[in-house]
């Protein structure tokens, strides 16, 4: 019968074309440092001077840092709900 092969050539092509089009992954490094290694790496990197300018209230006043809104102010009520 000559249609028995039929699935086994469409595998075939599919593989083959499969092979040709993906990109074959990238070699990756043996040991990836984690992102909190990074940035504390990054961090040893800036002058003390400079880390004494980063705020500390980035997570409640993001909206002030990185738009100009007003910065909020949190009261001891506020912060336990």
């Amino acid at each position: 019968m000559p249609f028995d092969s039929a699935p086994d050539k469409r595998q075939a092509l599919g593989e083959l074309i499969m092979e040709q089009t993906l990109p074959s992954p990238a070699p990756q490094p043996e040991t990836r440092k984690s992102i909190f290694e990074f940035l504390m790496e990054t961090l040893d990197e800036v002058p003390e001077a400079e880390r004494a300018k980063i705020p500390t209230d980035g997570a409640e006043n993001h909206d002030h840092y990185l738009y100009g809104a007003p910065k909020r102010t949190v009261s001891a009520g506020d912060a336990a709900s």
